[in-house]
């Protein structure tokens, strides 16, 4: 059995959007995400072509990682999307 995706949130401070998504996860139970910042992990940003907050990042092997979301509206359209009946059981996600 594959393990399960981890999803990494990318925020930078003083992001109004992140802060709401934050607010919107919190509020639907979701607190296992990670989150990293610009100023922490800029590497990661350079290295995903990340320009704007926040950004979901799924970790999809070691070091393997897709965007999945970009801006408010999109992450949040994600989240509401991505754990579909089907991967809840098998752990992976339908593309």
């Amino acid at each position: 059995m594959k393990p399960a995706m981890k999803h990494i949130v990318l925020t930078a401070i003083g992001c109004e959007p992140c802060r709401q998504f934050e607010q919107y996860l919190i509020a639907n139970k979701t607190t296992s995400w990670l989150w990293l910042y610009s100023h922490i992990r800029p590497d990661m940003f350079e290295e995903l072509g990340v320009k704007s907050t926040p950004t979901i990042v799924a970790q999809v092997g070691k070091n393997e990682y897709h965007v999945r979301a970009v801006g408010l509206q999109d992450c949040i359209e994600y989240h509401q999307t991505w754990k579909l009946p089907s991967s809840i059981i098998t752990g992976d996600e339908e593309e």
